[in-house]
């Protein structure tokens, strides 16, 4: 089964977006998904992946995700894969980075699992707060500033170690 969705000029949760493309081809074990959205002549988001059911566990696969913002343009730099059932959350490479005079990188990669040991961890390099607020559409939000965070999660679900490292 294949379906395909297009809009001109729609309004949605509150954002006007000024053309989408949305197309799902689904099969006995799953799905391929792909979805475009132009909010503006300078603000588009572009997804590409599936997903696929074995048993309770879900596997997502993120074949490459874009965000341009005017003369921004952020994109993954490699399929991704996001595992998740009762027992266990993975991710892994997810990478998306802003390449150019001004590079920003947030890179997740492991597991926290509901027993046994985790191991995961979340970068972030280069981030500028502002931008991350307009990308997140927080209206009346005003913050500023350029981060590096480190997030990373270790031990086990009764006894987890968490360590955060900020700079800015």
């Amino acid at each position: 089964l294949e379906a395909e969705l297009v809009t001109d000029s729609i309004h949605l949760f509150d954002r006007d977006i000024a053309e989408s493309r949305a197309a799902a081809s689904l099969t006995a074990d799953g799905a391929r998904l792909s979805l475009e959205v132009q909010r503006g002549p300078d603000e588009r988001y572009h997804a590409a992946g599936g997903i696929r059911r074995e048993g309770s566990t879900f596997r997502a696969n993120l074949d490459e995700l874009g965000v341009e913002l005017g003369a921004l343009s952020y994109s993954t730099t490699a399929p991704a894969e996001v595992v998740w059932s009762d027992s266990v959350l993975a991710v892994r490479q997810f990478e998306l980075v802003r390449r150019g005079p001004d590079p920003m990188r947030i890179r997740a990669d492991g597991t926290v699992p509901r027993s046994g040991e985790a191991d995961f961890t979340v970068d972030v390099d280069g981030l500028h707060l502002e931008r991350l607020v307009r990308l997140l559409q927080l209206e009346g939000v005003e913050v500023v500033g350029h981060v590096d965070v480190d997030v990373g999660v270790q031990g086990t679900a009764d006894n987890p170690l968490i360590g955060v490292r900020i700079a800015g």
